[in-house]
């Protein structure tokens, strides 16, 4: 210290390193936001952040230290390095999360309230296919409209290889053999699509909507597998203040399958049905009294969701769940409980799982189709722009899924990337699967993923799934759990191919996807074996009710149930 108090800690030291102070506190704030998970370096207050922080402590740092007019550069220099290096360290392990925390009472009740179907055996938890062809689409985000840009054939191409990936079949009638395996002549299917920005035909503007491509993809499966045309309806029937539910005619005159029923609210009396309703549970605010359902939803026996994939600005995401808002009346009303910044927003509730975990949504449900031909990772309600993530062009894109919190998280992922998304945008995907609606994960990195069961395809494609051939056997189920719900000690039941030894490890995750317990580690099995779980963790603790997923690896080949944990 020198004589007038002035050391590195000195009672002038604010004032002689005020820069140094700002840039420390700046880089401290990047750490405590993105220490756990790195990739929230990309939004943009960390960016500003960081950026704050090499202007008042890297800058200054190496000035001083070029010039040798620093005093105590040692000094400084090991302040710098530890702030580094705890921000590496902090980040490892990454969370597989980006939404608020949930308390272990909301764990319970979800758990409690699991809906009945959801206990029945659902195909493919935790499956997406991913497909992408550069061909798909074609426009220069400047000429025209993008929907007179998208080749049929090639979409058509996409969703049928999507189709034969996600069964594992080899023709598409098998494909839907496997997806509605009960089907009658008779039996009627909806199409949820998504045109919340329409509200005068012909559209005004060039917003981002629902294309006919992935539905006339859909159609000629459908109706090859036995559907009339009569009784596929394809709707949105979103009511609110400012939106009529208008299905514009170059939609409707772009369907390549006469008879189709297509189905609006505008002008139609009997868009709702007069008894059937959705319930909210809320657990905040004054409370949403029950609204009236899509009457073709109530009157579906199976239902296909096509979202858009792009981001909200006030939700921070529109994907399967949210496509729903078309499916009942007055969606308005639930935004103060869905906008991230909303007056009724928590943590511990989301009014989008009671809407899917509505018997004619949730367990209607057999086919999620997103479409990312063009997308919006940046609005609602603009055009498309191109993608940086996508070489600044289209994602030319379509998952496929059954399983909507699985296909939500990828797909929020892929708009996460570009950097646009609130940090708790996806909190309804971790209390979804709390409720046992699917899978939640995040990805550590783009594409990496522990527990979905994620595949992605490039193009193109040439098979039509058409011509029967050899192998049409649908994927196996290799994985069951019973008693589903259960208090104690839930059994595990393998079933692997016979005759063979093949490696299989078996583990437990909760609903954040973060590992409770290993059960079998690369070990050889060949056949069937039962496993028991005690509702312990690795340490042998008691873990709380909730939703626990069992993921089964074996030979490159992964499947996972769900486990229903009521104490």
């Amino acid at each position: 210290m020198d004589e007038h108090g002035a050391g590195p800690f000195g009672r002038r030291f604010g004032a002689r390193h005020l820069s140094i102070l700002i840039g420390l506190s700046a880089l401290a704030w990047v750490v405590l936001r993105a220490g756990r998970k790195p990739s929230r370096a990309l939004y943009p207050c960390q960016k500003a952040a960081l950026s704050t922080s090499w202007c008042f402590l890297g800058a200054p740092l190496v000035g001083f230290i070029s010039s040798r007019r620093w005093p105590r550069p040692a000094l400084w220099i090991g302040i710098a390095s530890i702030a580094a290096l705890a921000f590496v360290f902090l980040g490892l392990p990454p969370l597989r999360t980006v939404g608020g925390e949930i308390s272990a009472a909301t764990l319970s009740l979800q758990a409690e309230r699991v809906p009945e179907w959801v206990t029945r055996s659902r195909g493919f938890p935790g499956r997406v296919v991913h497909v992408a062809d550069s061909a798909a689409t074609s426009w220069d985000y400047a000429t025209g409209w993008y929907g007179d840009y998208v080749d049929q054939e090639v979409v058509t191409a996409m969703v049928t290889e999507g189709l034969l990936t996600l069964t594992g079949r080899q023709t598409l009638r098998g494909a839907w053999e496997v997806l509605i395996p009960d089907f009658q002549p008779g039996e009627k299917l909806a199409i949820k699509v998504n045109f919340n920005n329409v509200s005068s035909d012909p559209p005004s503007g060039n917003a981002i909507d629902a294309i006919i491509e992935p539905v006339n993809a859909l159609l000629g499966g459908l109706i090859d597998y036995g559907f009339a045309p009569s009784d596929i309806t394809v709707f949105d029937v979103t009511r609110s203040n400012w939106n009529h539910g208008i299905l514009p005619q170059r939609f409707t005159d772009g369907c390549d399958y006469e008879g189709v029923v297509f189905d609006e609210w505008i002008t139609n009396a009997q868009a709702f049905s007069d008894t059937a309703v959705v319930r909210f549970d809320t657990s905040s605010g004054p409370g949403i009294s029950d609204r009236p359902l899509a009457r073709t939803v109530v009157e579906a026996d199976y239902l296909i969701d096509v979202p858009v994939t792009k981001a909200h600005d006030y939700a921070g995401l529109t994907l399967s769940f949210k496509n729903h808002f078309g499916t009942f009346n007055r969606c308005d009303y639930l935004h103060n409980y869905v906008f991230t910044s909303g007056s009724y927003w928590t943590p511990d509730y989301n009014p989008l799982v009671d809407l899917w975990s509505n018997p004619h949504i949730g367990a209607k449900t057999v086919l999620i189709l997103g479409d990312c031909l063009f997308g919006n990772w940046e609005h609602l309600n603009t055009p498309p722009t191109p993608w940086p993530s996508f070489g600044d062009g289209a994602p030319n894109s379509v998952f496929l899924a059954t399983d909507p919190v699985a296909v939500d998280c990828v797909m929020a992922d892929v708009l996460t990337v570009e950097g646009n998304i609130p940090e708790t945008a996806d909190q309804y995907l971790v209390l979804a699967s709390a409720a046992g609606l699917g899978v939640y994960e995040r990805a550590v990195s783009p594409g990496e993923y522990a527990l979905i069961d994620y595949v992605a395809l490039e193009g193109p494609f040439s098979g039509t799934g058409v011509e029967e051939g050899e192998g049409n056997a649908p994927r196996p189920r290799m994985i069951s759990v019973t008693p589903n719900p259960s208090s104690e000690t839930t059994v595990v039941h393998l079933n692997l191919p016979q005759g063979r030894e093949g490696r299989a490890t078996v583990r437990l995750f909760d609903v954040r996807g973060r590992l409770v317990r290993t059960l079998v580690e690369d070990e050889r099995i060949t056949g069937s074996r039962e496993l028991a779980w005690d509702g312990t963790d690795g340490t042998g603790s008691r873990v709380a009710s909730g939703v626990y997923w069992c993921c089964l690896d074996y030979e490159g080949e992964r499947q996972t149930a769900p486990i229903v944990l009521v104490r």
